[in-house]
C-alpha cells in the first residue's frame, strides 16, 4: 500500500464528473498494472494512434509498468470509479528544469463524462 507521503499532496482525492458520479483520484502503484493494461485495451485503433503514435503498440507492457512503478521522474495518477480504472494522467520530467510532458488517457467507454477534459483535468493536475 502506498503511504500518503508517496501519494503526493492532496491524494487520494474525490472528484465529481459531469454526470455527478464520484471518482477517486490516487497515485498508480504496482497492483494497478493489470488495470492499466485493461484500460489500454478499451481504446479504438484511432485512440491508440493518438496516444501512442501507432495503432498497434508493441510496448504496452513496458508502458503500463512505467506508470505503476514508483519513480522520481514520472508520476501517474488514476481515476477510479467503483474500483475500476477509467482514466490516467501522468507527467514525465524532461531535461529542461521545471518542465514535464503531460499525458491524459481515458477509457473508450468513459468519454464525454469529463474524466480527462477541461476543468476535471485541471483538478487532476492540482492533485499532483
Amino acid at each position: 500500500m502506498i503511504t500518503t507521503r508517496e501519494q503526493g499532496p492532496g491524494l487520494p482525492a474525490q472528484f465529481r464528473l459531469k454526470d455527478e458520479a464520484c471518482v477517486e483520484i490516487r497515485r498508480l502503484a504496482i497492483p494497478d498494472y493489470d488495470a492499466v493494461v485493461r484500460l489500454s485495451e478499451t481504446l479504438t485503433e484511432g485512440e491508440r494512434y493518438l496516444r501512442f503514435f501507432t495503432m498497434h503498440p508493441g510496448y504496452l507492457d513496458e508502458w503500463a509498468r512505467s506508470l505503476t512503478e514508483q519513480r522520481e521522474d514520472l508520476f501517474a495518477i488514476g481515476a477510479f470509479e467503483d474500483g475500476a480504472l477509467i482514466g490516467i494522467a501522468n507527467y514525465a520530467l524532461t531535461r529542461t528544469a521545471g518542465c514535464a510532458e503531460i499525458a491524459v488517457l481515458v477509457a473508450h467507454d468513459q468519454h464525454e463524462r469529463g474524466v480527462g477534459t477541461g476543468e476535471e483535468t485541471g483538478n487532476w493536475m492540482r492533485a499532483f
